[in-house]
């Protein structure tokens, strides 16, 4: 079976090349012109002969044939000197893309070929717009002027073919996402928080409201510590009274007692400002707030924008704007 399949093989080859061999046109042969065109003779070479022709033929009267079933040379001689003195037609410019591909046994010539370049508004999608006339004839099959193909991601150019490919991946097309920021505002009484919600920017959206209890500071006392005994305390009363300080109190039982108070402030920063005063005078003391337990509503809200939820509100005083992790 071996040697059966190697015969077929050898035959094969054999009557390949026999039939190749005889396709083949033979060295020796040329090329005959018709059997009904005699000679063809220039006009300049009957005139350097000395020879005129014997009759003119009109350019668009049938050539007169002689008995061997040639055209006369004349007739010959004088249409070849018309070819010569004829002005070529001019060559109209390419006016649409070539189809096809050129003959393998053909000069390559620089001619305008289409050029596939990526369409701006969609990523794969390309146009085609006419080439420069550096560009070779060399080229893949042709797309219509003004129309577009879809491409996939990598493209490779065909043969002599220029694809430029524009990655669309731009802010324009693919905004950056921003992460949205959360807070809990309060306390606040019902009515501030009311106004508050009704009032609110559009970037902002209210996704919480809970009434909760809290520790309110509803006054602020400048206060000496309490001192270690009564009659240390009344002592320095009497130093403070010589000092000039005057609204001063000795607490003499509860939670502050044998404390001296300097005075008592519904709002901080007087009371800061009062203790520093007192303190210039030589006597060391603390600004200690007033709490008791109150209700009070809390909103939570979200900023869609990303920044800080606080600046852009009109809190009121003691309420604030805690950030805190969305949900």
């Amino acid at each position: 079976m071996r040697w059966f399949v190697v015969f077929l093989v050898v035959a094969n080859l054999v009557l390949y090349f026999w039939v190749k061999q005889q396709s083949m046109p033979s060295p020796g042969a040329t090329m005959l012109a018709p059997p009904d065109i005699g000679r063809l003779r220039l006009l300049s070479e009957l005139q350097e002969q000395g020879g005129q022709p014997e009759s003119e033929i009109p350019a668009d009267s049938p050539a007169s044939t002689v008995p061997d079933g040639g055209a006369s040379e004349e007739g010959s001689a004088e249409s070849v000197s018309n070819a010569d003195k004829a002005v070529a037609p001019p060559v109209s410019p390419l006016e649409g893309p070539i189809v096809g591909l050129a003959s393998s046994d053909s000069r390559e010539t620089a001619i305008p070929g289409p050029q596939i370049v990526a369409d701006q508004e969609s990523r794969g999608h390309v146009s085609v717009r006419e080439m420069s006339d550096d560009a070779a004839v060399d080229q893949g099959p042709s797309i219509p002027e003004g129309k577009s193909v879809v491409l996939p991601d990598e493209v490779s150019p065909g043969a002599g073919g220029l694809v430029e490919i524009t990655d669309s991946v731009s802010a324009e097309s693919h905004p950056v996402a921003v992460p949205a920021t959360c807070a809990r505002v309060g306390p606040l009484t019902s009515r501030e928080a009311d106004v508050l919600i009704a009032h609110l920017p559009e970037n902002l959206t209210l996704y919480s409201d809970i009434v909760e209890e809290y520790t309110k500071a509803d006054a602020y006392y400048v206060m000496i510590p309490a001192l270690p005994s009564r009659e240390e305390g009344n002592r320095k009363m009497q130093e403070l009274a010589d000092a000039g300080v005057k609204d001063t109190w000795l607490f003499r039982s509860g939670e502050y007692r044998n404390a001296i108070s300097l005075g008592l402030f519904t709002r901080e920063a007087s009371a800061t400002r009062h203790a520093e005063r007192i303190a210039k005078k030589g006597f060391p003391n603390k600004v200690i707030a007033r709490t008791s337990q109150e209700e009070g509503r809390w909103l939570y809200l979200r900023n869609r924008d990303g920044e800080d939820i606080g600046p852009s509100l009109p809190l009121p005083d003691g309420a604030s704007a805690e950030p805190l992790a969305c949900p």
